[in-house]
């Protein structure tokens, strides 16, 4: 006689049991490639450097270029070749300069004369030698003892100079002062003051 079927009852899970392991992932192919091709690069390019850097048997150095972290540059002491050529600067003159006498103050005395507070201003064109001091003398006429001459010092690329604060005395109140440039000078060595501008 045939038993009928009885399903056996399901079986605790076991505790200390650990869960089954994932497998190690792989690298793709291609990562792997990628990789040895840039090592490949790397490695010819460092032998070819130190290649060329090498010297021949009897210890003269080879004739080319020196590659050194990617910057090309002459071997064997050469100097390379001036990429600025020197620049030559124009010699001052006269006609270069724009003289401007301005009136600050005018204390009058009467019929006779006047106290004159003035300063110049000067301008020019060209651009001169920044290494070397010019002095443009000038002089003011209409002061009661004669023309008083003076001078600016001219540097470098400036192209405009306002002088300090000068008097003067006139012999007459409505007296006009006027400005002449009347040379320009180098001043050189231990000059501090031009040579036209010096007592005779």
């Amino acid at each position: 006689m045939t038993q009928p079927w009885i399903p056996s009852p399901p079986q605790p899970p076991q505790e200390n049991q650990a869960p089954p392991g994932r497998p190690p992932p792989r690298r793709s192919t291609t990562t792997i490639a990628v990789t040895i091709l840039l090592a490949s690069s790397v490695g010819l390019i460092l032998l070819g450097a130190a290649v060329l850097r090498l010297s021949d048997l009897d210890g003269t150095p080879r004739p080319g270029l020196d590659l050194s972290v990617g910057i090309l540059r002459p071997l064997g002491g050469e100097a390379p070749a001036a990429t600025n050529p020197t620049r030559t600067y124009p010699e001052p003159k006269l006609s270069d300069f724009t003289l401007q006498l301005n009136e600050r103050r005018r204390q009058k005395f009467g019929p006779a004369g006047a106290n004159i507070t003035y300063y110049i201003v000067a301008d020019w064109g060209p651009t001169y030698d920044p290494a070397t001091t010019y002095a443009l003398v000038y002089e003011v006429h209409g002061g009661e003892y004669g023309p008083v001459r003076n001078y600016l010092a001219i540097r470098g690329d400036n192209h405009h100079m306002i002088e300090n604060d000068q008097f003067i005395s006139t012999s007459r109140v409505d007296q006009r002062l006027i400005v002449k440039a009347v040379a320009v000078e180098e001043l050189a060595g231990a000059m501090l003051t031009p040579r036209s501008c010096q007592p005779h």
